[in-house]
């Protein structure tokens, strides 16, 4: 299982956030968290998906493969 964030707040255009396509790769994720817990769905119109580590597997290893 990959941890992720869906906010939706009506109708409007989407966005994907995603980091750690490497795994040790640590700023994205790290920028993704703060997002996740700072998102306000009262300040959003459309969809916001989050995924701070899209290669969980190897950022929880924090190898590059």
């Amino acid at each position: 299982m990959i941890p992720l964030t869906v906010a939706k707040n009506g109708p409007g255009p989407g966005a994907l956030f995603t980091g750690a396509n490497h795994g040790e790769e640590y700023e994205g994720p790290i920028a993704l968290n703060d997002l996740c817990n700072r998102i306000d769905i009262n300040k959003i119109e459309g969809r916001v998906i989050i995924i701070p580590a899209m290669n969980y597997p190897a950022f929880q290893a924090a190898t590059r493969v």
